[in-house]
């Protein structure tokens, strides 16, 4: 009996051990992208130019024949869906 009141403690410690800020996340996963191209082009990130003043990652962009040019597909989609933003493609590994 014991056990199964120790058990959600555990779990939610975990969980709660697990979480991450979004910068974090998005440090981890530039980390794993700068070990290596996935697929035949190398990847792009595409970023956005925040209120901060600052380039902020959003996309990764892997998979396509050339990475390069789906971003810029994925920039000139986003510019003309939100054109207050700016957008760039920036080299991800």
């Amino acid at each position: 009996m014991r056990r199964r009141q120790l058990f959600p403690l555990i779990y939610i410690a975990s969980l709660l051990s697990a979480c991450n800020t979004y910068e974090a996340e998005v440090n981890r996963l530039d980390t794993f992208a700068g070990l290596g191209q996935v697929g035949s082009s190398p990847d792009f990130w595409m970023e956005k130019f925040n209120f901060a003043g600052e380039w902020e990652k959003t996309t990764l962009v892997f998979g396509y024949a050339d990475d390069y040019q789906a971003c810029l597909d994925f920039v000139t989609a986003y510019t003309a869906k939100y054109p207050l933003d700016t957008y760039r493609c920036v080299p991800a590994n």
